[in-house]
Order: structure tokens, then C-alpha cells, then sequence
């Protein structure tokens, strides 16, 4: 899952709302899931052929209930879940959009009091607005409803627990989210003489890793026609899986920025190295140049998809893309884990939790909330994992998600769930807003992966300043 950035502006309190406060509203910037403003639109998701019906409401009042999400792929998926809920409860229909703007639309229809009645939100978001009980606080229907201790029993664990804010309310539930792997050029690996990633586990480490970058990078002279690896020169889909897999982190449990610590800056060497001493990478510039004019999203795809790159630590919903844009390709991809750290043996991973909310503002908040279970239930997450949208919450339905026959592969899908072991939320803060708190890592990022400052100089810099920002907002 790529990380995009998106404009927002930060609600005020549910109160301040319902005061018609003019507070001005703080601009922050949120993380977009599976590249969301350019996502490409997903197939139709086709109906359960024997799928249980939703419980009927008794006696439910009429209502309209209207559904938002931020980018087209989860809309059929949604409809469909919506269409089986309207069959069991008549009276009420179900209409799910994605919004252009949604962030901005989103807090103005809230603003105005009016908004859809459930909307998808971002795992780096959810603090801040938790903390300003901006959802609906559904902790108590949420315990109530057999649905939806069903829906906990059997969903990620660390997801429950992330929209479990601080422990004690939900103002929200896991829907879907992806994992961060190793997509691999099968055909190149197998010509260079060595084993697949796939079939090797957490063995698959990071002196492998760099090893196959640098024998899989071909030359002409000064010319190189086809690079080892991409270097994970970005948060998300890059260098945080590293340095969680090395034992750190870019937040500890205060939420105070730790980036320069020893296993940091231990795990950005490797990742820098890829670029700037062993060269096996293309620049971010490069992909740029290389890609212009390509088929698909061009980029990392363009370059990955015509066999010009053979390693790329990539979000696992990639390869939907892939099959897309590059369906005659050549030759065959598949998954492996993040390599793992030499130190700890193991993998590290990041992710988006996208959830769903409820929103305050709803004119008819029991069959809202009617609609709202019924998006918890596995024949509802089996929907959303047949469209190949995103992994659906639920264990159980996840398990058809990573079924290579079920959504077009590649063979070794399952290495994509077996990742979620290692695997936690991107960093966010209930205070500082995503974008603040990236601020930093924006400005020294670059810096570091050009050569232009040392990984120790840029990351002790990017850690003061992130918690600068901190100290800042907390004071």
C-alpha cells in the first residue's frame, strides 16, 4: 500500500460542532491507502452463491443509509454487503460512494451536521480523531452485539486493539488493510542460480537480500539495463519494515521519536547502501525518467512490470495492479517476507488499518448501526476479499483474500498473511497530525538517501525535530 498524502483539515470537538463553533480548522495531511487518488477501479464483486441472509431488524423503521470511502475499488464490495442487508431489512437501502476530496468534504459535511452515516477512516488518523470523539462512540453496541464479538473473536487481534483506543472506547472497527512484502521477478532469480525468496522463509535476510541485488544487476558500461532492487527509500512500503524488523522503531510507547536509534540507523545503513555504495537501485529520479510514457501507474510498477527492477519491498495489494497493467509481462512474480534483520531473525512490517466509523451526525443511527454489524460478518468480509479490494479484518475471510486460485495469485499469496505476525500500524500520534509529524522525515529523507548528509546526521536531526513538534503541541 502506497503512502499518498492527503489534505485535510482537522475537525473540531463533537461539542464545539454542536455549539456551531467557527473554530478554524488546522491543516493536516493523512495517509492514503492503496494509493487511493489513483487507485484503478475493482471488478464487480460477485454475490455469495450461498451466502446466510443478515439478521432481519425487527420492525425497522425507513432510512436511507449512506456509505463513503475515499477511493472506487471497495465501492461494489460495499453495495453488495449493502443489497444483502436491504433483502433481510426492506426498509432500509444502503448507497456507498467514493467521494472526490474526501477528506475535505468529509469535514465540512460534519461541520454542517449532515455527512454519510458510515465512513472509512485511516489508521493515521483515528487517534486524533478519537481524541476529539469525533466518530461515534460505539463501544457499547460494539459490546453488546453478538455480530459484532463475533466479528472480535475472529478478526486481527493487533487491529481490535488499535481502534480500542487507549484501551477503552471504539469510536471505529478494522475493515481491511494490506502487508508489506518482498514482490521478486521469479525468472530472474531462478536464471541468477538462486533460491526463491518464497521458498525460504525468514531465512530470507538481508545479506541475501543485498547479495541478489547486486549479482541481479546487469551493466552495460556505465549503462544499467536491469537494477537488483528498489531501495526502500520510503516509509511505508520501505525502510520502517526495516528498522521494526531490526528491534526499532519511529515511535516508542511515549510517542517520542526514537528514528535514531542504534537499530535505526543500523537499518538504514542497509537500506542506503543499496543505493549509494552498492548502486544496485535506480534514484527516485531514475524511476522517473525510465518509466515516462509506460503502461499502468507507470513508476516502480512501470519498471517492476517490464523486468527492469527484480526486488522491490512493495505492499502485497501491488501485484493486483500488476495483473492489470503487466498481464503479459513475460515472466513469472510472486511474494516473499521482508527480509528479516540478521540480528533479531526476523521481519518486520507496517500498515494502514483502514476501519470504518459511525457518524454522529447520523439521522437514523439504529439501522445505521444495523448496516454497520452487518459489514462485520464473515459473508460480508468474503465479499471484500473476492473483489481482491484489500485483506479483509476477519481472519477467517482473509483466508480466501490469500487464496492464489480465489483472487489471481501469485502462488506464494499466503507469505502476504503470514507477514501480519510481524506487522503494526503505521506511527500516528493523538495529537500531532500525520503531516506534522512527517514534516522531518520529508525534509531529511531525501537528504540521507542522495548522500547529501550521513544516516547518523540526517536521523538525529529528524528525531529533534519530530519531537520538537511534540513538545510543542503538548506544552
Amino acid at each position: 500500500m502506497d503512502t499518498n498524502d492527503r489534505s485535510v483539515r482537522l475537525q473540531p470537538t463533537r461539542r464545539q460542532i454542536l455549539a456551531g463553533g467557527g473554530t478554524a480548522l488546522t491543516a493536516i495531511l493523512l495517509v492514503a491507502c492503496g494509493q487511493a487518488g489513483t487507485a484503478a477501479p475493482a471488478e464487480e464483486a460477485p454475490a455469495e452463491a450461498e451466502a446466510e441472509k443478515p439478521a432481519e431488524q425487527p420492525q425497522a423503521e425507513a432510512a436511507e443509509i449512506n456509505i463513503w470511502v475515499w477511493w472506487p475499488d471497495p465501492v461494489a464490495s460495499v453495495e453488495q454487503m449493502g443489497a444483502n442487508y436491504s433483502e433481510a431489512n426492506p426498509n432500509v437501502s444502503v448507497s456507498a460512494e467514493a467521494v472526490s476530496g474526501y477528506w475535505d468534504n468529509l469535514q465540512a459535511a460534519f461541520v454542517g451536521g449532515t455527512g454519510p452515516d458510515i465512513y472509512l477512516m485511516n489508521s493515521v488518523n483515528y487517534f486524533a480523531w478519537s481524541n476529539k470523539e469525533i466518530p461515534a462512540d460505539i463501544t457499547a453496541q460494539f459490546k453488546a452485539d453478538p455480530i459484532a464479538q463475533d466479528f472480535a473473536a475472529n478478526a486481527w487481534k493487533t487491529g481490535i486493539d488499535f481502534y480500542t483506543y487507549k484501551g477503552e472506547k471504539m469510536f471505529g472497527v478494522p475493515g481491511m488493510m494490506t502487508s508489506i512484502i518482498t514482490l521478486f521477478n521469479e525468472d530472474a532469480v531462478n536464471e541468477g542460480g538462486f533460491a526463491v525468496p518464497s521458498e525460504l522463509g525468514t531465512d530470507w535476510n538481508w545479506d541475501l537480500l543485498q547479495e541478489y541485488a547486486i549479482k541481479l544487476t546487469e551493466r552495460e558500461g556505465d549503462n544499467v539495463t536491469r537494477y537488483g532492487a528498489f531501495a526502500p527509500d520510503a516509509l511505508e512500503q520501505g525502510w520502517l519494515n526495516y528498522v521494526r524488523a531490526n528491534g526499532g522503531d519511529f515511535l516508542d510507547s511515549d510517542l517520542r521519536c526514537v528514528i535514531d536509534s542504534p537499530e535505526s540507523i543500523e537499518a538504514w545503513h542497509f537500506c542506503v547502501d543499496l543505493a549509494l555504495k552498492h548502486r544496485v537501485s535506480p534514484t527516485r529520479e531514475q524511476i522517473a525518467d525510465l518509466s515516462q510514457g509506460m503502461a499502468g501507474r507507470g513508476g516502480r510498477f512501470a519498471l517492476f512490470g517490464s523486468g527492469q527492477v527484480t526486488l522491490w519491498t512493495a505492499a502485497s495489494n501491488n501485484v493486483k495492479f500488476l495483473n492489470e497493467a503487466w498481464p503479459g509481462s513475460g515472466f513469472t512474480w510472486d511474494y516473499g517476507y521482508v527480509a528479516s534483520s540478521p540480528n533479531t531473525g526476523n521481519p518486520g512490517g507496517t500498515t494502514n488499518i483502514v476501519g470504518w466509523c459511525m457518524n454522529t451526525n447520523s439521522k437514523s443511527p439504529d439501522q445505521a448501526w444495523g448496516v454497520f454489524a452487518n459489514m462485520m460478518t464473515k459473508d460480508s468480509q468474503d465479499i471484500l476479499a473476492r473483489a481482491d479490494v484489500l485483506r479483509p479484518a476477519r481472519d477467517d475471510s482473509a483466508q480466501l483474500y490469500y487464496d492464489p486460485e480465489v483472487t489471481d495469485g501469485p502462488a506464494n499469496r499466503i507469505a502476504a498473511f503470514e507477514m501480519f505476525q510481524w506487522t503494526t500500524n503505521l506511527p500516528t500520534h493523538d495529537i500531532v497530525s500525520w503531516g506534522e509529524m512527517l514534516g522531518p522525515m520529508g525534509a531529511w529523507n531525501p537528504q540521507i538517501f542522495s548522500g547529501a548528509v550521513s544516516v547518523e546526521e540526517g536521523l538525529q536531526n529528524m528525531a529533534a525535530e519530530t519531537n520538537a513538534i511534540f513538545d510543542a503541541a503538548m506544552s
